[in-house]
């Protein structure tokens, strides 16, 4: 599935890269030769190549829909869908911090169409916490498709803090 995974990222970044610098893996003498290969695409050739995937891909969320998460994961679902011409179907299962959806992919049939998306903190959190009895290292990361700028303190207006450093003082009394 690791081999996989990164032979498939390896091929958009390929197509990526042929698309963005107009090249060719022909090479100059069959585009002057007028052959039927210089008049097929760099991009069919990698995906001739490539038999994965040959229907659509499933995406487990983690978390309920709505969210950030889900936001960033249907986005990452369709630009991928169109780069590779498949579906790429996401399913939200939150509960229990993403456990849920953890387990039901780890227990999957078909590893290979079917992804999980998480937070490693989830997975790490979950396995310090006893909700889970596995942590991060029982995945293998495919891709980091969005990074957070961090968890926000929200307090009351009429709190009587304003600042992190008075809301401690005030915990502690």
């Amino acid at each position: 599935m690791k081999k996989l995974a990164a032979l498939l990222l390896a091929g958009v970044l390929a197509v990526g890269c042929l698309t963005a610098c107009g090249g060719s893996s022909n090479g100059g003498d069959d585009a002057a030769a007028g052959t039927e290969a210089a008049d097929k695409p760099a991009e069919t050739e990698m995906a001739d190549e490539v038999k994965w995937p040959e229907g659509d891909v499933g995406i487990l969320l983690g978390y309920g829909s709505g969210g950030d998460s889900d936001v960033c994961t249907r986005y990452m679902a369709e630009a991928v869908s169109k780069e590779l011409g498949v579906n790429f179907v996401v399913t939200n299962m939150g509960g229990s911090n993403g456990a849920l959806a953890a387990d039901e992919i780890m227990n999957t049939n078909d590893p290979e169409y079917n992804f999980l998306v998480i937070n490693t903190s989830s997975l790490s959190i979950n396995c310090v916490t006893g909700i889970a009895d596995y942590n991060y290292e029982a995945f293998d990361p495919v891709s980091i498709f969005a990074a957070y700028s961090g968890e926000t303190l929200y307090v009351p207006k009429d709190a009587p803090y304003d600042t992190l450093e008075e809301f401690l003082d005030y915990a502690k009394e």
